[in-house]
């Protein structure tokens, strides 16, 4: 990023179509850049609008004390949560405590304030509900391994809310040359948003100097289920403090943002593979090889979801792009039904289809993951590729 934006005049912008937890965000914040981000998850777009500020760091501490103490005086026994499969999910003492949180941080009159606390709230809603947190999946926790003991909930909730202002303080003063009276100046907008939708959005039209994102490697449904994972923390929140635009309807089950993001839908699979035929030779090799036989045919339909989804978010998204600009994608082949999938040869090519020409390609190892070296199928990804595009 910083190669590319060297190479640019004022206040570049930078773009993130996947903005996840908002790693992307946050290093363009440090280059001083204007950013806009998307995400289908609202848990994405709450943690990705916290951390683009605004940075009142006094006033933070002042309105977190105030909490914590309305939290400690609440003695109420009403549960402001319901929900399908709440008494699965949550014993009731536990409901009980976080209903004094959710209560408390209700009563905070500043929106950026309700976002941090609604933000600390969801990473211990996931501690203390009855789902593993060894996983993106919600599963029942083993009986032996129970969660927080409900009257540490409230103190919990503290430790974390502290943790989190520590993060905070330390981001304002990476960013402190650059924020005027705690505000970063830069444009920033992030949206909750389907990238893959048909629809562009207006006023985006060649206005980005980089697009820069890491996207899902496959649907949510054989990857990576950020949709469950985020499930239940929603239930807590108040989703209009999010973006008045989120309808409740996406929390209407456990599965409705997997099957709203990429791939979420394997309706006119086949159609859909016929389409993508001359946008992507290499994905049209592996598709007929997992075709041809019947065992592997349902891999077949999810990847050909899953790349047409990507290959639209490619081409919407590459609308929004200046000429001249770039496109940097970070991607992992995948293995589906036996077979590598070479995602990375996938969006290069529809990259490629869609005006863009390749510059470079850097290799990495993945240093960290947050899944097992294989799964119940085959291997998972140890390596990733970064792909450089100019539009032309």
């Amino acid at each position: 990023m910083d190669i590319l934006l060297s190479t640019m005049k004022g206040h570049a912008t930078v773009f993130d179509p996947f903005v996840g937890s908002g790693t992307v965000l946050t290093e363009a914040m440090r280059r001083g850049a204007n950013f806009v981000g998307f995400d289908i998850n609202p848990l994405a777009v709450l943690a990705s609008k916290v951390k683009s500020g605004p940075f009142y760091v006094t006033a933070l501490q002042d309105k977190a004390d105030e909490l914590v103490t309305r939290i400690s005086l609440d003695f109420g026994k009403k549960i402001e949560a319901d929900f399908p499969g709440m008494d699965k999910w949550f014993t009731r003492e536990i409901a009980v405590e976080l209903s004094k949180i959710r209560r408390a941080i209700r009563q905070e009159s500043s929106l950026w304030a309700r976002r941090f606390f609604w933000l600390t709230l969801a990473e211990l809603v996931r501690q203390v509900s009855n789902s593993r947190t060894s996983t993106f999946k919600l599963h029942l926790r083993d009986p032996l391994d129970a969660p927080l003991d409900f009257k540490e909930v409230c103190r919990k909730y503290g430790a974390i809310l502290e943790n989190n202002i520590s993060s905070y303080i330390e981001q304002a003063a990476v960013l402190a040359e650059i924020l005027t009276n705690g505000v970063y100046q830069p444009a920033v907008k992030i949206k909750m948003h389907n990238s893959a939708m048909f629809s562009r959005i207006s006023g985006l039209a060649k206005k980005i100097d980089i697009m820069v994102t890491s996207p899902p490697y496959g649907d949510n449904a054989t990857t990576v289920p950020y949709g469950q994972f985020s499930y239940l923390p929603l239930q807590w929140i108040d989703l209009c403090d999010i973006d008045k635009a989120i309808s409740n309807d996406i929390l209407c089950s456990t599965h409705e943002i997997d099957a709203r993001s990429l791939g979420g839908s394997i309706r006119n699979a086949n159609e859909k593979a016929e389409s993508l035929s001359e946008m992507s030779p290499s994905f049209w090799s592996i598709y007929k090889m997992l075709w041809e036989k019947k065992s592997t045919q349902g891999h077949a339909k999810r990847m050909a979801a899953f790349t047409y989804d990507l290959a639209k978010s490619i081409e919407v998204t590459g609308s929004y792009v200046k000429q001249s600009g770039y496109a940097v994608w970070t991607l992992g082949n995948r293995n589906t039904g036996g077979y590598v999938v070479p995602l990375a040869e996938i969006v290069s090519e529809v990259f490629n289809f869609c005006g863009f020409a390749d510059v470079a390609r850097i290799g990495r190892d993945i240093p960290y993951k947050r899944m097992p070296n294989k799964n119940s199928i085959s291997a998972t990804m140890t390596e990733e590729v970064t792909i450089i595009m100019r539009k032309e």
